[in-house]
């Protein structure tokens, strides 16, 4: 077997002789070595892939993985995939597998609604998997399911440690209950307003989580002056939020961030929201 990708000391994608990939993990296999590399069998502890049951060291088959055919519907949905998401998703696929035996299958997400809403595309292949889960462990679970492997493909598309990815969504949602409760409303979700508002908030979660607080812009004076003076409520709401940011999450939003989120919030307000608290 040949190294395809060394995701890490401890784990690497392989392909066999017949073009097949496996995910080979073991205490130092990936160690000293690179892509084109030969895999030390004896280093193997568990193989994930599509394989049959019982071959191979302490191999299981991965019903998700035969079902999902190497991942292939998730890749025409989504183009930038890291390969780590092989592995993510035959360790939490193996958990069900566990959880079924228990008799627990179901496990609810409180942050379901949140990821539905902030990653449409991955939620979206989570439901399918859901279907292939049904098809080959004889299982029906319940969406929160959909909402955790959506997390898994996010967290493979932008970030590499999960808990990043739970401070990013939790970010955004603070932003908007404290938006909706500051101007008693409730937000359109369906408008194009709120599609707008909602990715300019994932741009700001994003320099929040990885610590940026650069900006490429220079102040315009004369427009920060005529925002303040035209949009005062919403430069005000903006403020809000800057403190927001600070008191919890220790990051302090430059002064053009705070104007732009002024514009997002009187643009939103005009055709985003659909009526008072």
């Amino acid at each position: 077997m040949k190294i395809k990708k060394v995701l890490n000391h401890n784990s690497v994608l392989v392909t066999d002789g017949e073009g097949q990939e496996s995910i080979l993990m073991g205490k130092g296999i990936a160690f000293g070595y690179k892509k084109g590399d030969s895999v030390n069998t004896q280093l193997i502890d568990k193989q994930f892939g599509l394989i049959s049951a019982g071959s191979g060291r302490n191999a299981f088959r991965s019903e998700f993985l035969e079902a999902f055919n190497g991942l292939a519907f998730a890749k025409t949905q989504i183009s930038d995939i890291d390969d780590t998401i092989y592995l993510t998703l035959a360790d939490h696929v193996h958990g069900i597998k566990l959880r079924v035996r228990k008799g627990a299958v179901n496990v609810r997400n409180p942050l379901k609604n949140d990821i539905k809403k902030l990653y449409p595309e991955e939620y979206a292949i989570g439901v399918k998997a859901l279907e292939f889960i049904d098809e080959t462990l004889c299982v029906q679970m319940e969406d929160d399911e959909a909402a955790t492997i959506a997390i898994h493909f996010a967290n493979a598309c932008f970030f590499k440690d999960m808990t990043k990815i739970y401070g990013y969504i939790e970010i955004i949602r603070d932003i908007i209950a404290l938006t909706e409760q500051r101007y008693r409303i409730h937000f359109n979700e369906d408008s194009i307003s709120f599609f707008r508002f909602q990715s300019h908030l994932k741009y700001l979660a994003q320099k929040i989580i990885s610590g940026d607080n650069r900006t490429n812009h220079h102040v315009n004076m004369a427009l920060a002056d005529a925002i303040k003076n035209t949009m005062r409520d919403y430069y005000e709401g903006a403020c809000e939020i800057k403190r927001l940011l600070l008191d919890k999450y220790q990051y302090k939003l430059n002064e053009m961030d705070v104007l732009y989120l002024s514009i997002n919030l009187q643009q939103i307000m005009l055709d985003g929201v659909i009526g008072k608290k």
